[in-house]
């Protein structure tokens, strides 16, 4: 995939996903990708994690039990 392809892929999920990540108007190269899509991940798994664990506790304040695979 070519540079200039990896950097447009990662602005459209900046923008689909709402997500922000501030350099990405500064991305040149692969690297630059790669390192900005490293860093937000913590962030994103963080945040993920975090609603999941909301709503499992939401659920058993509602008495909703789902059946688990």
């Amino acid at each position: 995939m070519r540079t200039r392809e990896v950097i447009s892929r990662v602005k459209k999920f900046r923008d689909y996903y709402g997500f922000d990540i501030p350099e990405a108007d500064e991305l040149k190269t692969k690297k630059d990708c790669c390192e900005a899509l490293s860093r937000h991940r913590v962030f994103l798994e963080y945040a993920l994690s975090d609603a999941l664990s909301g709503v499992d506790a939401f659920e058993v304040e509602l008495g909703i039990e789902w059946v688990k695979f």
